[in-house]
């Protein structure tokens, strides 16, 4: 008796992922006022250039998913990885170049807590926490709807069998959601207490929901690092063993420069925001190289 082999994912259901992504993204945003200027200089209206930085990154964005499946159809999974960052890169770019994110946002904070202060670290933290958000809502649909969300998000060369969602994923699935919101919570609230003169029982609350929130995140992944299998353990230990080892090669570059005299300052809340960014960048690298481990080794290409 011969086993049917699993068919892949459906192409069309990252793309349509993505595109709604990129739409709700749209809606929130302005259209940048200097790629405003430059279009007006060749020539286009005011309504015409806002139209085209909302549609334009939408439109590039699908094709831009569309392409990289193409590409990366039938290649191995470092190539695929590597297919989807590089495209992923020019997406965000056209998107960060066309539209202003998320432009109610500090306005409503400044008529909360005040005017403050915007520097470039409260940018990042920005971005820290509508990543660390995007992710929960990711894993929280995984959790509630299972397999059609997980294969929602696979892309069309991804194992189908890796979309299988089990109770025991949806349960992983529910405290990751929590521990990624309680993060991008706590990540808000710290970057809203830097970048603002808020004071007094505003303050207070801003530092409760901030501590609360690394708490409930630290708590969650302690949990799911406990109930996991060895290899994912083992990627998890390599993530905070390569980010230890780049945080101490920066701090000992820092203080080499700051012997030789150079003024280097940096605000407690850019270190924290830096030391996160490192994490999670050693983090994608180490389940990038478990899952290519994975893949290699002789059981992962037994079919």
């Amino acid at each position: 008796m011969t086993a049917t082999k699993p068919q892949p994912a459906r192409s069309g259901q990252m793309a349509i992922t993505v595109t709604g992504l990129l739409i709700f993204l749209s809606a929130t945003g302005a259209a940048a006022p200097k790629t405003v200027g430059r279009l007006q200089g060749l020539g286009i209206g005011l309504t015409e250039a806002q139209i085209v930085l909302h549609v334009a990154p939408v439109l590039i964005g699908a094709v831009a998913v569309v392409l990289a499946q193409m590409i990366a159809a039938g290649r191995s999974t470092p190539v695929r990885f590597g297919v989807y960052a590089l495209l992923g890169v020019f997406t965000g770019f056209i998107l960060g170049a066309a539209l202003d994110l998320f432009v109610g946002v500090s306005a409503l904070i400044t008529a909360v807590f005040g005017p403050g202060e915007i520097r470039d670290e409260h940018a990042v933290g920005w971005a820290v926490t509508a990543m660390c958000i995007a992710w929960a809502l990711m894993m929280a649909a995984i959790a509630v709807f299972g397999t059609p969300a997980a294969r929602a998000l696979q892309d069309a060369g991804g194992d189908p069998e890796c979309a299988e969602v089990r109770p025991r994923d949806r349960a992983l699935s529910r405290e990751g959601a929590l521990g990624m919101g309680a993060l991008g919570v706590s990540t808000g609230a710290l970057t809203i207490l830097s970048q603002t003169a808020a004071s007094g029982a505003a303050a207070a609350v801003l530092a409760a929901v901030a501590a609360l929130g690394f708490i409930g995140s630290t708590w969650a992944s302690w949990s799911i690092w406990r109930r996991s299998d060895e290899l994912q353990q083992r990627a998890v230990l390599q993530a905070y063993t390569g980010s230890a080892l780049i945080v101490t090669a920066a701090v000992f570059i820092w203080a080499i420069a700051t012997s030789l005299g150079a003024q280097l300052t940096l605000s407690p809340y850019a270190l924290y925001i830096g030391f996160t960014v490192v994490q999670f960048a050693a983090a994608i690298a180490a389940n990038i190289g478990s899952q290519i481990a994975l893949s290699s080794s002789p059981r992962g290409r037994t079919a």
